[in-house]
């Protein structure tokens, strides 16, 4: 099951308790801005800051929102291999 658009809490052994953000706005952050150079100033440790050349090669791929990421889901996911019987000559 993926968990696109589900707050997560965690509590730590002191009882605090802290509210994340759903993953795919934690991705996003951690990409940054779609325009590089935009990410260079306001983020410059985001992922596109350090490895983004321009608006088309940004190197990474966000969702703008939750039901854009499980639309867009499908367009990265790969079919598994078949399962290929290895026959030994004896």
């Amino acid at each position: 099951m993926v968990l696109i658009n589900k707050n997560e809490t965690f509590v730590d052994q002191n009882g605090i308790t802290t509210l994340f953000n759903p993953p795919y706005l934690r991705w996003k952050d951690l990409i940054g801005n779609k325009e590089p150079s935009i990410a260079k100033t306001s983020n410059p440790q985001s992922l596109r800051a350090i490895y983004g050349i321009d608006i088309v090669k940004n190197e990474f791929w966000g969702s703008d929102s939750a039901s854009d990421a499980y639309r867009e889901l499908s367009n990265f996911m790969f079919p598994l291999p078949a399962k290929v019987n290895i026959i030994s000559k004896n």
